[in-house]
């Protein structure tokens, strides 16, 4: 049985690192961004309605698009996906293994589920991408460009709700959502979603986003944000088996 921390408010035992300026192009919107193995920020971003891009390469199709998600794995390769609201629709994903010069065909991952809220998206250390978002039930999909499995169920029923998701070191995926009584967990291990487990000491909790990421010890951590005022940011640890 997998354990949990107690929730803790976030620090930094090294303190904030510099800032570092994403580049603004045209009006942007929305961006999501990530650091390569040198520390180098990269970024796409959204400049309303209908565009998504990574530089000056436009990923989308101009639809009308939000809730972007970058990841730079551990070979170096791009991972994005963004919600598009033209057809086929729904949430695009994108990669490239030559720092953004050219990349992927785009694939829709959510089939005909329809959601409103940011979407997750995790990557392996295999290079898998994993991807998590919400509509009346919570969904995961993993995979390689052109190479996806079939759309799971993680939890039935929960709504539309704050989610996040993240992949351990070992290749195991955890989802996790928020409902009346706190922030809840699920493990995939060989193609098999754990029952739904409250995070403990998140009972009565209210989050109103969730976050998570993969620790180097093998743990996986999800965030939340506690309304405020003051707005409380909070983790707990999901510790390897």
């Amino acid at each position: 049985m997998r354990r949990t921390s107690r929730p803790r408010a976030c620090t930094s035992p090294a303190g904030p690192r510099e800032p570092t300026v994403v580049e603004q192009r045209g009006v942007t919107d929305d961006y999501a961004a990530a650091l390569d193995g040198t520390g180098s920020l990269h970024a796409t971003h959204i400049s309303p309605p209908s565009s998504i891009a990574f530089g000056d390469l436009e990923l989308g199709d101009g639809s009308t698009v939000q809730h972007p998600a970058f990841v730079i794995d551990d070979d170096g390769a791009y991972h994005a996906t963004w919600q598009s609201l033209g057809a086929p629709g729904g949430l695009i994903y994108r990669s490239s293994t030559d720092e953004g010069a050219t990349w992927s065909e785009p694939e829709s991952l959510s089939d005909d589920e329809f959601f409103t809220r940011r979407p997750g998206l995790a990557v392996a250390s295999d290079g898998t991408a994993h991807v998590f978002f919400a509509s009346s039930d919570l969904f995961h999909r993993s995979g390689v460009a052109g190479a996806f499995g079939p759309l799971e169920a993680v939890a039935v029923g929960i709504g539309n709700v704050p989610s996040a998701g993240s992949v351990a070191v070992d290749g195991t995926a955890h989802a996790f959502w928020t409902d009346a009584s706190g922030v809840q967990h699920a493990a995939r291990t060989e193609g098999t979603w754990s029952a739904p487990a409250p995070v403990p000491g998140t009972e009565g909790a209210v989050a109103e986003e969730l976050a998570a990421t993969a620790g180097p010890d093998g743990s996986v951590v999800v965030a939340w944000i506690e309304p405020g005022p003051p707005f409380v940011v909070r983790y707990a640890a999901v510790p390897a088996d």
